[in-house]
């Protein structure tokens, strides 16, 4: 048993000689059945991603976020405006990056462009939102989860596609497979002793070898 282990030694792990894994996640955000908000056309749409910070709580009123950001909340970015459409798909992608050991919530709510081109999001119509963590995003099946918006039949389908690159700047494994690698790792980091995999570049195709050595916390 290793004493007076710190509380947060997991983070200490990553501050030794191993470099973290770095995984870019691409958010692809799609909407189904959109409610018409103008008499004469179809929703004109487009969705807004916020970064909650640790431990904070978004205000939610019957299982949504409320239609503007808490002073708290962090905008991302916006999609492009999807014009008289009643199933958008957004073309626009945000990148975010996922680390296993921390609580990585966000927020994204969708509007209907009432003003056009205005950026003050209270002179638009609210559709629904949605609160999640890349945790569960990763977690889903096939790296999708899907949210009921404000109208009945409306829902928002939220997938992560991405890559791993474990700091040699090219990808090395999808987000499905980096899932279960840091749920592995997070496991390791739980006991006295830390398993630590091996990977071997060998010309240009990557070798993964699961040599298991033991690597004390204790003398990070």
């Amino acid at each position: 048993m290793v004493k007076n282990r710190p509380k947060d030694f997991t983070k200490l792990a990553w501050a030794s000689r191993l470099t973290a894994p770095v995984i870019k996640v691409d958010l692809v955000i799609q909407c189904r059945d959109l409610p018409k908000k103008d008499l004469l056309s179809q929703a004109d749409s487009f969705c807004v991603l916020w970064e909650a910070p640790y431990g904070y709580t978004p205000t939610v009123v019957k299982g949504m976020p409320v239609k503007l950001p808490g002073r708290q909340e962090k905008e991302i970015g916006r999609t492009e405006i999807a014009r008289a459409c009643h199933d958008p798909v957004f073309v626009q992608k945000f990148r975010l990056e996922f680390s296993f050991h921390e609580e990585q919530t966000y927020i994204i709510r969708v509007y209907d462009e009432d003003l056009q081109y205005h950026t003050d999001l209270k002179e638009h119509d609210y559709l629904g939102g949605c609160v999640f963590s890349l945790g569960q995003l990763m977690g889903a099946k096939g790296c999708t989860i899907a949210r009921k918006l404000a109208h009945e039949k409306a829902y928002m389908v939220i997938t992560g596609t991405g890559e791993c690159s474990f700091g040699l700047n090219r990808p090395l494994l999808s987000v499905r497979g980096v899932w279960y690698m840091t749920r592995f790792l997070g496991y390791c980091c739980s006991l006295d002793r830390m398993i630590l995999p091996c990977f071997v570049l060998h010309s240009q195709k990557l070798r993964v070898l699961f040599g298991f050595g033991w690597f004390f916390l204790g003398i990070l």
